[in-house]
């Protein structure tokens, strides 16, 4: 495989499946818990809590699959800027800490917001990188 060609990259994939699974954790427990996150929405049920936010992760993560979809089949443009922008999501997992600083969440908390924002940084990042190849 030659990790300069995204279409053949194992790094992109990788990246992407880890961020997938990093975001999954976070939308999971950010759903189930809502009411325990500091300066969260207060008195949704948590199954509907729950739903909406298993919801929310599959629409996301639908748009990053068909970015990897469409870079491997010939549409890296589209495809990179639908990977982009699903990197891009995956930030606002930090705006956590616009609500209650880190210290306010419980290492949990910070475990699921950490995975997700930072995998998005390293997807993101790759994202970018094989951009500025192709320019």
């Amino acid at each position: 495989m030659n990790e300069r060609d995204p279409a053949r990259s194992n790094l992109l994939l990788a990246l992407l499946i880890v961020h997938m699974a990093a975001s999954l954790w976070h939308h999971i427990h950010n759903g189930q818990f809502i009411d325990e996150y500091p300066n969260m929405p207060q008195g949704v049920p948590p199954r509907l809590s729950l739903a909406m936010a298993v919801a929310i992760w599959t629409v996301t993560s639908a748009i990053g699959l068909a970015g990897y979809y469409w870079v491997c089949n010939g549409r890296p443009l589209l495809g990179f800027g639908a990977m982009g922008l699903y990197a891009a999501y995956g930030l606002l997992a930090f705006t956590h800490y616009t609500l209650a600083p880190m210290s306010a969440h419980t290492l949990v908390q910070n475990a699921t917001i950490l995975g997700e924002g930072l995998t998005a940084l390293l997807l993101l990042g790759t994202v970018m990188a094989f951009i500025a190849k192709d320019s």
